[in-house]
């Protein structure tokens, strides 16, 4: 493709699979579908970025995977993700796209199970709390080899001891 034709040409042009590499590391081809992308919206490229990058999502969900959450629902939390990535990368950033779709589909898969992990569902400040609580106790009780007063915890965690509590 000459460098004079501009982006909106490149935009109509129809992506062959000579444009795209085999493997997730990007390269030219995955540069001009990103812009053309970018530039379009064309549901179509989209689902092209989709299935291009499925592998990572599914490289993603498999560094979570654990014995009692099955890995289809991982897999589709980790494409929820990729989905998420595609719609909101900026190919002018300079970044490569799996530099920037895999901590987006980490961070789904992190939520899914800060989510689910519950029997109840408390609001998020008092999961969040409940898990700072519980990290620092882990922390003191390794320092000090015993079990922490909540004076310790709180002081240890920035809480009040009734937060704590």
């Amino acid at each position: 493709m000459p460098k004079a034709m501009s982006l909106t040409a490149t935009a109509r042009r129809p992506v062959k699979a000579g444009d795209l590499r085999p493997n997730i590391s990007g390269g030219r081809g995955d540069e001009l579908l990103h812009r053309r992308f970018a530039q379009s919206r064309d549901p179509m490229l989209r689902e092209q970025l989709v299935h291009r990058y499925l592998p990572l999502a599914r490289y993603a969900a498999g560094q979570y995977a654990r014995g009692n959450e099955p890995f289809d629902d991982l897999m589709q939390v980790a494409s929820v993700g990729l989905l998420k990535a595609i719609d909101r990368f900026d190919p002018d950033n300079g970044a490569a796209f799996s530099s920037y779709a895999l901590p987006t589909m980490t961070g789904e898969l992190r939520r899914h199970f800060r989510d689910r992990g519950w029997a109840i569902r408390p609001p998020r400040d008092l999961q969040e709390q409940a898990l700072l609580v519980e990290r620092a106790t882990d922390e003191l009780r390794r320092e000090t080899g015993r079990s922490p007063a909540i004076d310790d915890i709180a002081q240890h965690t920035g809480l009040s001891a009734e937060a704590v509590l």
